[in-house]
């Protein structure tokens, strides 16, 4: 009777091994995806400071590809971000993304494009959608373009 409970914990525990590491498999191969890069170059204009922007290879990114150009006036949130709510859904898939870097251009659910102008952490989730390369005096621009923002394709 102890020989066969221990011999069903082994199993059960060698199955739970199993269950953890493909999850964590399958995990890892969508974060990679998500992080590739798209070979099309995007440029954000800010008051007079035209800012070159890394894509990330995934449905957001193409959905606001395919409208663009595109002129928008962002809000102001938090101190540390401008945001704009489209009235139509992009597709998306949110993850937790934990650290928020300067230049990061995000999903915010499904409609809420966001532009991060300082470095943070957070529980919130995103999909990403790029990078601003070089985003030397990003906060400064955004605050005299009063949140005037110009998304092109080149």
């Amino acid at each position: 009777m102890i020989k066969k409970k221990v011999i069903l914990l082994v199993i059960i525990s060698i199955l739970m091994i199993i269950i953890f590491f493909f999850f964590n498999l399958n995990k890892k191969n969508l974060n990679i995806k998500e992080v590739e890069k798209m070979n099309v170059e995007l440029k954000v204009k800010i008051n007079d400071t035209t800012y070159e922007v890394t894509l990330l290879e995934n449905e957001t990114t193409k959905e606001l590809l395919k409208r663009l150009p595109l002129t928008i006036s962002m809000n102001e949130l938090n101190n540390n971000e401008r945001y704009y709510y489209f009235k139509d859904k992009f597709p998306s898939n949110p993850l937790k993304v934990k650290e928020i870097k300067k230049g990061d251009i995000m999903l915010y659910g499904d409609t809420c494009l966001v532009i991060f102008y300082e470095d943070f952490e957070t529980n919130y989730t995103y999909t990403r959608i790029g990078k601003i390369n070089n985003p030397i005096s990003l906060k400064e621009n955004l605050d005299m373009a009063e949140g005037m923002v110009s998304f092109v394709k080149q």
